[in-house]
């Protein structure tokens, strides 16, 4: 079945989230997941380790240095937030 209420949302052009992530030589795309950041009423992002495109599959997974590399562009992010 099909969830209806879901719908796309986007962080607007020129957010400081946005900003962040360049600084940060984060690339941003289009998610072809949903998220339930949908659902807030507040500008954000989504950020993942692993590819997107293994992302809700019945064989979903992530290798342990996609963790390890993402801890880091974590804290990367969080220390030039603006």
């Amino acid at each position: 079945a099909r969830n209806l209420t879901n719908r796309s949302s986007a962080t607007p052009i020129g957010h400081p989230l946005l900003g962040t992530a360049e600084r940060c030589s984060i690339e941003t795309f289009i998610s072809p997941t949903t998220s339930d950041w949908m659902r807030l009423k507040v500008p954000a992002i989504k950020m993942g380790p692993g590819e997107s495109s293994r992302s809700h599959k019945a064989d979903e997974f992530i290798l342990k240095e996609e963790i390890r590399h993402a801890i880091h562009k974590y804290i990367n992010f969080i220390t030039h937030l603006k």
